[in-house]
């Protein structure tokens, strides 16, 4: 195309970018915006709008990107009004917008014009290809490679033009043992259409700028020839059909709370410091904390290994809160809901009197929203305990990230509520089938399970510094931070204690079920025809092993710290839930705002956002000892797949709630050294976008549930892993396990891990069917294991990683042997 008028030399004014609920989505965003970083760009699920909305949308961007997506082109819930952009400029007055499709986006392409849409003989999801582009091509997408570049492919589906007649021309190829030549780009050689196969966002693909930038040059000349770029303007969206979401802390309740939690006074933070000359551990004390570790408000978050520092108790004071809520099984978990049905609970457990007659004193919140109503409460909570630091005591010590706040969990179905699936209404379909009651199997244990911590004793392991914290207003007057302090010295070095001897190797008496080995493998198998489809690039598959044991709850920890020491371990007994943890991943933290650079020389307040997804594990063994044995083994395809898809999941996740051009990958792939395993572990990170009001509550909501459990696309991938799991106990609800555990703290930092390697009782709430002798027996633990299922792997390897994880969570609280069953 030649232009007798120079092109413009600006950027874009505005950029549509349809999504057909990718988990990698925003990644395309953020290279749009890297390149274009004063563009309007506006991301639109592609059933959002109707087909005429559309229309008249169209003419007011400089271009179209259609973005990847599970599921078929021609499915029509799979591809919503895509096809309209192809068919924009054959009515009258209509000239058709440049589009650039990307994986399904060229399939819908490709399919439009004739071509055919069939599945690969091999997916290839993760893994990276070199383009081969023809000598012959005059297309200017490529023309800055030097060299062709290695891309990402994700996909299961590929694209043919078995026809000349059809209107397509192929732009590049990649070749691969399986499946041989397979198409990787086209273009319409009369219309603005290009499409690429591969994912030019992935972290570890090459070219993605310079292929955006090539596309911009073609789209901006062909608006100019052609007048369009008249019609070109910054245009609002109703808010409701964005993709993006909104910070939580944006609007206020709605409606107020019924019967709202009296707001306290501003407060400040009292805080002793203590430089201890020895290590020490958490357990020495608490004997001189008098926590009682069967009480049923106990939270105790440890650090054993790197790159944990921080362990932190939690001390009852009079001002503790225990807040609770449960997804409803009544109705769905959506805001066409009353409000009625989603009740947040605050229980005071130390204000009872004798007048209550009860061991608590509890208070109810209604919400809007459902779970979004949850979360926005519990930001607006944490912002109205925001210590005040103008107070004489009013700041906590710098480096300290906990000061007093939530520290909890949420389960994976907190998680899969806020991905618009209706978990209530399974738990109503559910409830029914068992009866209309809560037996059967099914478990009416909170979603989300904190506490409010007034006073703390945080550790850090680094320093072997102790910091006695309170929030308490009359503690800094009446001495409690001083007496704990000077308690705490005097107990240098710790007196002999059972809690601080490590536990008796030996056997604890308890009878295990583990899942049936050719349910499993059969899973895998379906799990592997559902990414052969084009539905997912990866599925977490898990399955639960219950557990029969009389041995106390803190007595299990104990043993399990000790064989198996872990980041982010934990032992929480909150209400009649509790949580023995030896997790080694962190989901999320973020650091409390700090001040940090500006465009205009100025300063905002911005969190650090961090998350270290896991995935690739083998066990030490005689021929794996170090690290470099392990980069061996785990350096293969699969593995290296595995990571990547998660890693590109999460940068979408993250880029959602951050400041532009600020998420990035300090560690990509990298080994890392446990008590039994070495795991390929990946860093991510990037800075909360505070100037549009996100806060690090708004990181942790999307998030969840973490993309290492689900697999990607992840709302796609999550509805196929409940059916999937669905066959057993729970009717496909994974409980607390793969859920997320940690803090919040007043001071705005926080730090959570992924609920894996862990044992949860929900006492009454979810034991197995059993008569009078075994009800005598003890304690039902469910522990959750499972794996990432890809297409290279084997059903066999699947169901041995399961156990292999499984296994080091047994270790540890079995100890020598036990009665196994399936």
């Amino acid at each position: 195309m030649t232009t007798d008028h120079p092109l413009p030399v600006s950027h874009p004014t505005s950029i549509l970018l349809l999504d057909s609920y990718d988990s990698y989505t925003f990644n395309l965003h953020a290279l749009l915006r890297s390149l274009f970083p004063h563009t309007d760009i506006h991301v639109l699920h592609n059933d959002s709008i109707s087909p005429s909305e559309l229309r008249k949308l169209l003419p007011t961007f400089d271009f179209v990107v259609v973005g990847p997506g599970p599921g078929h082109p021609a499915v029509k819930g799979d591809i919503g009004i895509i096809p309209e952009v192809w068919e924009f400029g054959g009515r009258e007055g209509e000239i058709p917008v440049p589009v650039l499709g990307v994986c399904l986006g060229m399939q819908s392409l490709c399919l439009h014009f004739g071509g055919d849409v069939t599945r690969l003989h091999t997916p290839k999801h993760g893994q990276i290809s070199r383009l081969e582009l023809p000598a012959t091509s005059t297309s200017s997408l490529f023309t800055n490679h030097t060299t062709p570049p290695n891309v990402v492919r994700y996909h299961s589906l590929h694209a043919t033009l078995p026809h000349p007649s059809i209107p397509l021309t192929p732009l590049a190829y990649t070749t691969d043992p399986e499946n041989g030549r397979v198409l990787m780009a086209v273009a319409h050689p009369s219309l603005p259409f290009y499409a690429v196969q591969y994912h030019p966002e992935s972290i570890s693909s090459e070219g993605g700028a310079s292929l955006i930038s090539n596309f911009w040059d073609i789209a901006r000349e062909w608006n100019v020839d052609t007048g369009r770029d008249e019609g070109v303007r910054s245009v609002v969206i109703e808010a409701k059909a964005e993709v993006k979401p909104r910070p939580l802390l944006s609007s206020p309740l709605t409606p107020p709370p019924s019967t709202p939690t009296p707001t306290p006074p501003r407060r400040g933070v009292t805080v002793r410091k203590l430089h201890i000359p020895q290590p020490i551990s958490p357990l020495s004390l608490i004997p001189l904390l008098g926590i009682d570790t069967e009480a049923p408000y106990t939270a105790l978050l440890e650090s054993l290994a790197t790159p944990g520092r921080w362990s932190i108790l939690a001390v009852p004071s009079p001002g503790m809160e225990h807040v609770t809520y449960r997804i409803p099984a009544t109705a769905c978990s959506s805001s066409s809901l009353s409000s009625s049905a989603h009740v947040i609970s605050i229980a005071h457990p130390t204000r009872a009197t004798a007048e209550t007659e009860t061991e608590t004193e509890t208070e109810t919140v209604h919400v809007e929203d459902g779970v979004e109503g949850v979360h926005r409460y519990l930001a607006h909570l944490m912002e109205s305990r925001k210590p005040d630091l103008t107070l004489t005591d009013g700041n906590g010590c710098e480096e300290v990230p906990f000061w007093g706040g939530l520290v909890g969990y949420m389960t994976y179905e907190m998680g899969v509520a806020g991905l618009g699936i209706d978990v209530g209404a399974e738990r109503r379909d559910t409830a029914a089938a068992a009866g209309g009651g809560g037996g059967g199997g099914v478990d009416d244990a909170p979603d989300v399970n904190m506490l409010f911590v007034e006073r703390s004793v945080v550790l850090d392991t680094l320093t072997n510094t102790v910091y006695v914290q309170s929030l308490c207003a009359d503690d800094a007057d009446a001495g409690w931070v001083e007496d704990i302090a000077a308690k705490v010295i005097q107990s240098q070095p710790p007196p002999p204690s059972t809690t601080t001897v490590p536990p008796k190797p030996g056997r604890v008496d308890v009878d295990v079920k583990t899942p049936n080995k050719a349910k499993y493998e059969a899973d895998v198998r379906t799990a592997q025809e559902f990414l052969a489809a084009g539905e997912s690039y990866e599925l977490c598959l898990t399955a639960q092993t219950s557990l029969l044991t009389s041995t106390p709850a803190w007595s299990l920890y104990q043993r399990l710290r000790h064989a198996n020491p872990a980041p982010y371990a934990a032992y929480l007994k909150l209400g009649d839930v509790t949580v023995l943890s030896s997790s080694p991943e962190r989901a999320v933290s973020w650091t409390r705002p700090r001040p940090r650079p500006r465009d205009d020389d100025g300063q905002q307040q911005r969190s650090v956002v961090e998350l270290r997804p896991i995935k690739g594990t083998v066990r030490k063994s005689a021929s794996v000892k170090t690290i470099e044995d392990a980069e061996i083994v785990l350096r293969n395809p699969k593995d290296l797949a595995e990571n990547l898809m998660i890693v590109d999941l999460i940068r979408h996740d993250l880029t959602l709630v951050s400041a532009p051009s600020t998420v990035h990958v300090p560690h990509l792939m990298r080994v890392e050294e446990y008590s039994h395993l070495f795991q390929l572990v990946s860093v991510v990170r990037g800075e909360l976008d505070a100037e549009s009001g996100y806060v690090g509550w708004d990181a942790l909501r999307g998030m969840v549930p973490a993309g290492s459990m689900t697999g990607a696309p992840k709302k796609r991938s999550v509805e196929i892993l409940r059916e999937l799991e669905g066959s057993g106990k729970g009717k496909g609800e994974r409980g607390v396990y793969s859920g997320v555990m940690g803090y919040w703290s007043v001071c705005g930092a926080g730090d959570w891990s992924v609920v894996i390697r862990t044992a949860v009782n929900y006492g009454s709430r979810r034991g197995e069917s059993r008569g009078p002798e075994e009800e005598e027996a003890g304690d039902v633990w469910w522990i959750g294991a499972g794996g990432a299922v890809t297409a290279l792997s084997t059903p066999e390897g699947e169901e041995e990683e399961m156990r292999l994880k499984l296994g080091s969570v047994l270790k540890g609280i079995v100890g020598d042997g036990c009665n196994v069953s399936e």
